[in-house]
């Protein structure tokens, strides 16, 4: 009998988590193979070039919406996926587990590792505002953080379209009187 973890495994098989939603990649499959079993337990996708501009364009969407919050507003939010990372503990070490191999008690651990690097950061948030993780109030950005960010997600479109991105040529901006990055 599948325990729910299985069931959700092979439901998730072939597709992407896009814009807050799972959808049917058309890129090829790949087999996951439970190395203790040598059973199929699901298949991930390779994401098409579209997929990827798709994923772009949603991330840097929610990188919008989340800088429109406080510090203290993200370190709330970063507490509250902290919380479910423990919560989830138990089944995403069984997916480990069926995935890799890996003793059922270290995957299991890992929710709880990821959730204190979580908590961590939220804690910095908190106690750094208007310093180094952004002022507290809402929609006021960095411009050292958010020029980084923005070329980096440039040069990853560059990536994502087959062209390898001319790394020692610099990437130029103009701050405008908006309060937003015009390339």
């Amino acid at each position: 009998m599948a325990t729910q973890v299985q069931i959700e495994m092979k439901s998730r098989s072939g597709t992407l988590f896009i814009a807050n939603e799972w959808v049917k990649s058309s890129g090829d499959l790949r087999e996951v193979i439970d190395p203790a079993t040598e059973e199929v337990v699901g298949a991930f996708a390779e994401s098409t070039a579209d997929e990827v501009e798709r994923a772009v364009a949603a991330a840097t969407q929610a990188q919008r919406q989340w800088w429109a919050m406080s510090a203290l507003d993200r370190a709330n939010a970063l507490h509250t996926v902290a919380d479910r990372m423990i919560e989830n503990s138990p089944q995403t070490g069984e997916c480990l587990t069926r995935e890799m191999g890996k003793p059922f008690r270290e995957s299991n651990w890992e929710g709880g590792a990821a959730a204190s690097s979580f908590r961590y950061y939220a804690e910095i948030a908190r106690s750094e505002q208007g310093r180094v993780a952004g002022p507290a109030i809402a929609g006021q950005l960095q411009m050292v953080i958010l020029l980084h960010l923005f070329a980096t997600t440039l040069r990853l479109r560059e990536v994502s379209k087959g062209e390898w991105p001319d790394l020692q040529s610099p990437v130029n901006f103009r701050w405008s009187s908006r309060n937003h990055l015009e390339q």
